[in-house]
């Protein structure tokens, strides 16, 4: 009885290795480029970059953005 249930965590425990290697190895290949992420994660327009105007004590310049 003993043996069964090791073998059968034994099997779940390589699929979940196997698995993990997998997004681990698709989450590299986005990451250089080689192949693309799926079209729900590419958005569709570019997004403007936020600017955040944080309270200070004194008096500052406007908050801008800057070109980097």
């Amino acid at each position: 009885m003993r043996r069964d249930n090791s073998s059968t965590y034994n099997t779940v425990t390589i699929v979940f290795l196997g698995l993990s290697v997998f997004v681990f190895l698709c989450a590299v290949l986005m990451i250089a480029r080689v192949i693309r992420p799926p079209a729900q994660f590419i958005p569709r327009t570019p997004m403007p970059v936020a600017t955040v105007e944080l309270p200070t004590v004194t008096p500052t310049p406007t908050p801008t953005v800057t070109p980097t």
